[in-house]
């Protein structure tokens, strides 16, 4: 072989080398990208996960509050309820005393 082609073989080598030290340092950067972006996704993750729990935990708590309520307010209807019966009873008691006479 001819210096020439040595040297052309040489240079293609180089140029290859060159290719391939760049190709590889641009993987490396993706991938240490990759892995920061994927941390960040991880860390979000969590958060939303801590923060559904708390939410449904709460929600437990709002739901039992809201019953109560309910229960309460049923209570007072059915304490009204149970008064307006008595007076419509002695009421009709009443009316029908008086029509006997």
């Amino acid at each position: 072989m001819t210096d020439k082609k040595l040297d052309m073989i040489l240079t293609a080598l180089s140029e290859f080398r060159g290719d391939f030290d760049k190709f590889k340092n641009e993987s490396q950067e993706q991938s240490e990208e990759n892995k920061k972006q994927f941390k960040e996704i991880k860390e979000q993750l969590v958060r939303i996960e801590e923060t559904t729990l708390r939410l449904e935990a709460e929600q437990s708590k709002d739901i039992t509050a809201i019953l109560n309520q309910i229960s309460k307010k049923l209570d007072e209807r059915d304490n009204d309820l149970q008064a307006l019966n008595k007076r419509v009873f002695r009421t009709e008691s009443e009316i029908e005393r008086l029509t006997r006479q």
